[in-house]
């Protein structure tokens, strides 16, 4: 199987398991709390010279003369007060070493339920899915010596609001990969992003 069957294998995965998430019947995030279903999150950051790995152990992070600002539409399909299964569509337009667009379609599982969140709503989330860019990125090929416009995208979230406001603050990891092998040889980058979101 080439690289690119098998990451249209993984993409037809992905979109049979958000199929079976939406479908009717699941609970509803506003049928049991009363709470936001839609959000727009625009954000902005600054890719690194590191792996993943690197910058969650804080080790040694360094900043590349590479920088995005993007805006992505949320919609919660799925959850409870505690938990929510999410879907968002990012469009982020790069700026420095490259300059092209990227698209981005993750699936979330959001986490919702600490203690202190009526002094401080708090939410962690994990996202995984497709990352389209309009052309190939020169700094990623930098990085790794080659890579593809079509990679796997995740990103991990800390969200952090303020006690009845629709509106908060959002940490991200913006990671373009090669998925082990599955999108491509090699390729990839990190992105250090902040954003504010406003739920609706």
């Amino acid at each position: 199987m080439t690289g690119t069957h098998r990451a249209m294998a993984v993409l037809a995965a992905i979109a049979l398991v958000a199929g079976l998430l939406a479908a009717p019947g699941g609970p509803a995030r506003g049928e049991e709390t009363g709470e936001r279903d839609y959000a727009v999150t625009l954000f902005g950051g600054w890719m690194t010279d590191n792996g993943w790995r690197e910058i969650a152990a804080l080790d040694d992070v360094s900043l590349r003369d590479s920088w995005l600002a993007g805006a992505g539409i949320v919609y919660e399909f799925a959850g409870t007060a505690a938990w929510a299964l999410e879907i968002e569509l990012q469009a982020a337009k790069h700026f420095g070493e490259q300059t092209h667009w990227e698209v981005n379609l993750p699936l979330y599982a959001r986490w919702r339920a600490f203690p202190w969140n009526d002094r401080l709503p708090t939410s962690l989330a994990f996202g995984i899915g497709p990352s389209y860019a309009t052309d190939l990125p020169p700094a990623e090929v930098a990085m790794d010596g080659s890579s593809e416009q079509l990679l796997l995208y995740w990103t991990a979230e800390l969200e952090l609001g303020l006690p009845d406001s629709p509106w908060s603050g959002v940490a991200r990891l913006h990671h373009r990969s090669a998925g082990y092998g599955l999108f491509a040889e090699s390729g990839g980058s990190n992105v250090l992003t902040l954003g504010v979101r406003r739920r609706f």
